[in-house]
C-alpha cells in the first residue's frame, strides 16, 4: 500500500475508534465494547505498517538493532492508574498536563455551550470587571466645554468550588491492551463534566448545591430581558417570538437554545393561515440566530415554563482549574465487574452582561 493511501486508511481508522468510542461512552455494553477494540486493533495495525513503510523508505534513520520505547508522562501515569485496577489499590494523583489538556479540548467537543463561554484558566478565585455605565457622548457647541464621564466597570468574581464526576469502566475496557485507556479515560471524563456543566450553565442557582451562577435564573430576574407570552396561554404567539428575538438585535453572535418541542412548536407557527418556516427541513436558525436543542435543560411549552434562552454566550465566563484529580474506586462496584473512577476538578461561572440574554416565558393560565 502507498503512503498516501496508507494515510487516507490510518484517517479513516481514527474517525471509526473516535465514533466507536462515542457508542461505548453512550452505552458501555459488550458489543460495542467489542467493536471499539476491533477498530482500535484496525489502527494499530495500519500505524505499525505505515512505521514500517517510513523505516524502508528511510534505513538510515532507524537503527534496526535497537528498539525504542518512549515512556511519556500521560502512558506512565495511565500504567500506574491501571497497575492500580489490576490489584484492587486505591490510586490518587493529579491527572497530567497532557491528559488535563485532553480532557479539556474534550469538554469543548461534548458542551452545548462551553465552545461559546469565555474561559478562565485559574488557580483559585478569578476578579475580572465588566463596564456598566458607559461614556457620556453629547453634541458640543464651537470651542464649547466637554462634559467627563467616568465609566463604571462592574467587579466579577468567579471562585474555585469543588466539581467531581464518576465515571464506571469495565474490568474488560482497563485490561484490555487493545483498549486505548487515556482516550477512553479522558472521553469518559469530559462527557460527564460537559453534561453538568450544560445545566449549570443554564440553570445553576448559586446555591451550596450549585454553585455555578445559571443564565435562566439570571436573566429572568431583569424584567427587562423576559417577554411573557399573552395571560392565561401555555404557548406563545410569532409576535411574542419576534418581540423575543427583537431584544437580540444588539448582539450577532446569539444562539437560542431550546426544547426539542418548542422548535416544532415554532415550525409550526402560521402568519395569515401561511407557514412561517419551511417544512421541508427541521429548523436550524431563526433571523440568523442558530438554535441549540437541549432538551434535557429546557423545557417545553407549557404554563409558566421558561422555553427559550437567547443570547451572545461569550458574555458568560468559566472559571477553569486546570489540576485535575482522580482516585480509583476498585470495590465499590466490584459486584458488576466494574471499577469506577472518580475525577475532581474546581470551576465557577457567571453572566457577565444580562442585557446580551433574553428569555421567553409561557405565562400562566
Amino acid at each position: 500500500m502507498k503512503k498516501d493511501k496508507l494515510l487516507k486508511a490510518i484517517e479513516e481508522a481514527k474517525a471509526k475508534s473516535s465514533e466507536a468510542l462515542e457508542k461505548v461512552l453512550a452505552e458501555n455494553t459488550d458489543e460495542n465494547l467489542l467493536a471499539y477494540k476491533k477498530a482500535m486493533e484496525l489502527e494499530s495495525t495500519l500505524e505499525g505498517q505505515l512505521v514500517k513503510l517510513e523505516k524502508e523508505e528511510n534505513p538510515g534513520k532507524v537503527d534496526e538493532g535497537m528498539e525504542h520505547v518512549e515512556m511519556t508522562e500521560a502512558k506512565a501515569w495511565a500504567k500506574k492508574v491501571m497497575e492500580a485496577i489490576a490489584v484492587g489499590n486505591t490510586y490518587t494523583s493529579l491527572v497530567p498536563t497532557e491528559v488535563a489538556s485532553q480532557i479539556q479540548m474534550k469538554k469543548e467537543k461534548y458542551g452545548k455551550y462551553r465552545p461559546f463561554c469565555t474561559v478562565h484558566p485559574a488557580t483559585g478565585s478569578y476578579s475580572f470587571a465588566v463596564e456598566g455605565d458607559g461614556v457620556t457622548v453629547a453634541y458640543v457647541a464651537e470651542a464649547g466645554s466637554i462634559s467627563d464621564s467616568t465609566p463604571s466597570l462592574t467587579p466579577v468574581t468567579l471562585s474555585a468550588y469543588k466539581l467531581a464526576a464518576l465515571v464506571k469502566i469495565s474490568r474488560e475496557a482497563v485490561a484490555d491492551p487493545a483498549v486505548n485507556f487515556i482516550e477512553y479515560i479522558t472521553g469518559a471524563i469530559a462527557k460527564g463534566f460537559a453534561k453538568f456543566e450544560d445545566d449549570e450553565i443554564l440553570n445553576g442557582t448559586g446555591s451550596a448545591n450549585s454553585h455555578m451562577t445559571g443564565l435562566i435564573p439570571t436573566v429572568s430576574a431583569v424584567s427587562a430581558r423576559v417577554v411573557e407570552s399573552s395571560a392565561g396561554s401555555a404557548s406563545f404567539t410569532w409576535a411574542e417570538l419576534k418581540a423575543f428575538l427583537e431584544k437580540l438585535a444588539d448582539y450577532p453572535e446569539s444562539k437560542l437554545v431550546m426544547n426539542v418541542a418548542t422548535r416544532t412548536y415554532i415550525q409550526g407557527l402560521k402568519d395569515d393561515s401561511k407557514y412561517i418556516f419551511d417544512q421541508s427541513k427541521p429548523l436550524d436558525s431563526i433571523w440568523g440566530m442558530p438554535i441549540i436543542i437541549d432538551s434535557a435543560n429546557m423545557d417545553a411549552p407549557a404554563s409558566a415554563k421558561k422555553v427559550i434562552l437567547g443570547g451572545d454566550f461569550s458574555f458568560y465566563h468559566i472559571a477553569d482549574r486546570q489540576d485535575l484529580e482522580l482516585i480509583t474506586l476498585s470495590e465499590l462496584y466490584a459486584a458488576n465487574d466494574q471499577v469506577g473512577v472518580r475525577a475532581i476538578q474546581r470551576i465557577d461561572g457567571k453572566c457577565a452582561l444580562t442585557d446580551a440574554f433574553a428569555v421567553l416565558l409561557c405565562d400562566t393560565f
